[in-house]
């Protein structure tokens, strides 16, 4: 274990170097170097969300999109249900007709 007395002068010289000027400016560019990172990632973060907003609206405008077709789709079968339904009851009219002929040729 060390002495007290060397420990203590061993602190005290580490103190005395960060009041030092060259221990300063040795942290100055880590500070620097800190803010730059930090605004770096700022913009970042600005443009990510940017990004994630236009997904986004893209995304409404996908699912409008997709009901829009959806209802196309619906009223197209509605539509061609009718039609099936009116070419059935014509044939079906037609058949009658033609077994109910009351003239003779």
């Amino acid at each position: 274990m060390p002495d007290a007395s060397e420990l203590h002068r061993a602190l005290l010289l580490s103190v005395q170097d960060l009041r030092k000027p060259q221990m300063q400016s040795d942290a100055r560019p880590l500070q620097e170097q800190r803010k730059s990172q930090a605004a770096t990632l700022e913009q970042e973060l600005t443009v990510l969300r940017e990004r994630v907003e236009a997904q986004s609206e893209l995304l409404e405008e996908r699912a409008g999109q997709i009901s829009d077709l959806k209802e196309d789709r619906d009223r197209w079968r509605q539509q061609a249900t009718s039609l099936l339904v009116d070419q059935r009851s014509s044939s079906e009219l037609g058949q009658k007709i033609k077994s109910k002929k009351w003239w003779l040729f």
